[in-house]
């Protein structure tokens, strides 16, 4: 897949992040979602393979931890919430991770709340909730 701008006409710096879903099956389920954050290049990603979600640092992935991912500038951030909590459905594992953008001096401003509901070997689902309508601006991706 490729990413495209979230507001017609943005540029790409005006993005912190982008939300890239993997499709397939005979129901075109999801099965892959890989989340970047332009500013620091930082990258996560979780597959229906086994529902972990992986931090890429340098060359190499590793499993993710509840942990606050961020730029060397301190601009954008990852937190991460939630990690693969079994919901009463045990099969379902659910994450949350918060997308965090800096704002003014050294305030970092919740974006959205991205919710992940993954049964391993078989299917995702995800939610991207904004709290602000005007900060669509930020995050990009298909």
């Amino acid at each position: 897949s490729k990413a495209v701008p979230a507001v017609p006409g943005a540029a790409l710096a005006a993005r912190g992040w982008e939300l890239l879903a993997a499709y397939a099956g005979n129901s075109f389920a999801t099965q892959g979602l890989m989340l970047l954050d332009r500013h620091c290049g930082k990258s996560m990603e979780i597959t229906t393979e086994d529902c972990t979600w992986r931090v890429k640092e340098k060359s190499s992935w590793r499993k993710a931890q509840l942990e606050l991912l961020t730029a060397e500038d301190g601009s954008t951030s990852f937190q991460v919430k939630k990690l693969h909590e079994k919901l009463v459905e045990a099969k379902v594992l659910r994450s949350a991770i918060l997308l965090k953008m800096m704002e003014s001096g050294s305030d970092m401003k919740n974006i959205a709340k991205l919710v992940v509901h993954c049964r391993p070997s078989h299917h995702l689902d995800f939610k991207v909730a904004m709290f602000q309508k005007s900060d669509i601006k930020h995050v990009g991706g298909e």
